[in-house]
């Protein structure tokens, strides 16, 4: 498994299909942020434009486009540049509907809103959820958002008639298969920001292009309790340890022993979360000597001691629960 396939795994994506709209005329939609997510957009006909908080230049989107905000950043869609705006969560409720639980993969949701014959987009909306978001290098890396034309990406137009296709079909199963086909264009999103690397907000994809640094990765991600130094590394994939050093920091942006840090507590996250695993495994496990030492490099990375950060999951699962 390569390092990209083997982060998109930890990400557990699970897409999420809100909402099919309609809009004729003048709108605007007021989306608010997601933490825990990426909200998309696929232009199924008409156009839209995408503003973002502090974007000096709207961006425009037309058929068969689609948009990611891979931070969850609020964001409006909008008929015109100058078009005012409802809050999403408004515009459900004003037809009846409510907003989806978190942890719903489907929300057979349709909304038609304006007066019909003075221009018509109709799109589809959703969220590609991440299980684990936390300071995954993945969501962190990409940018601000991600705008995938129909034009550069002659896969797409077709990807969204097939999706378009099969929301309408009403068919057994239909559900899954549209869920299905957003998580594959979330995985074509990232293919298409890797093409694109001049735009990343940070540089772990960077090393992807490279084949040593990318052989760097895979070795820290898929055996992150290894005794790693600088030189171990270096020699693992044939480089000395002052020019793997050197090279890892100018494509990366940090030292290897820092991302490497970085990804052990990330992983230590996800099992903080999801088992009760002692300190002292956790430890051993990402080649800490004692609790202690692992304790304070995880209050470091997360601003709370692994203690403390397991309850805060622990409750916040529980109050998530009780609202779905």
């Amino acid at each position: 498994m390569n390092t990209l396939d083997y982060l998109l795994e930890q990400l557990k994506l699970k897409s999420s299909i809100f909402c099919q709209l309609t809009l004729n005329g003048h709108w605007g939609v007021a989306k608010a942020p997601h933490p825990h997510g990426a909200p998309f957009h696929l232009l199924l006909s008409g156009d839209a434009w995408l503003r973002l908080p502090g974007e000096q230049q709207l961006i425009h989107l037309r058929e068969g486009d689609m948009v990611m905000i891979p931070a969850g950043h609020r964001h409006d869609l909008l008929s015109k540049p100058d078009a005012r705006t409802v809050e999403f969560t408004q515009l459900l409720a004003s037809h009846g509907h409510t907003r989806a639980g978190s942890n719903a993969r489907f929300h057979a949701t349709r909304i038609a809103a304006g007066q019909p014959g003075e221009g018509q987009t109709k799109l589809v909306t959703g969220i590609f959820n991440f299980g684990e978001s936390l300071r995954n290098p993945l969501v962190t890396a990409l940018p601000d958002y991600l705008h995938l034309s129909a034009e550069d990406n002659p896969w797409l137009p077709p990807s969204l008639t097939l999706l378009s296709e099969e929301l309408d079909s009403e068919l057994p199963g239909m559900s899954t298969i549209a869920v299905r086909l957003a998580d594959i264009l979330f995985v074509q999103a990232i293919r298409h920001a890797l093409s694109q690397r001049h735009h990343f907000n940070a540089g772990w994809l960077n090393g992807l292009t490279d084949p040593q640094i990318a052989k760097s990765l895979a070795l820290m991600h898929q055996s992150p309790g290894e005794s790693w130094s600088i030189e171990g590394l270096g020699h693992a994939i044939g480089m000395s340890r002052s020019r793997f050093a050197e090279r890892f920091k100018m494509l990366i942006g940090q030292t290897p022993m820092h991302y490497l840090t970085e990804w052990r507590m990330y992983l230590a996250a996800e099992q903080l979360r999801h088992s009760q695993i002692r300190l002292s495994q956790l430890a051993g496990q990402y080649g800490y000597e004692s609790d202690v030492a692992f304790s304070k490099a995880f209050k470091k990375w997360s601003g709370h001691t692994p203690r403390a950060f397991r309850a805060c999951e622990n409750e916040q699962a529980s109050a998530s629960q009780q609202t779905e």
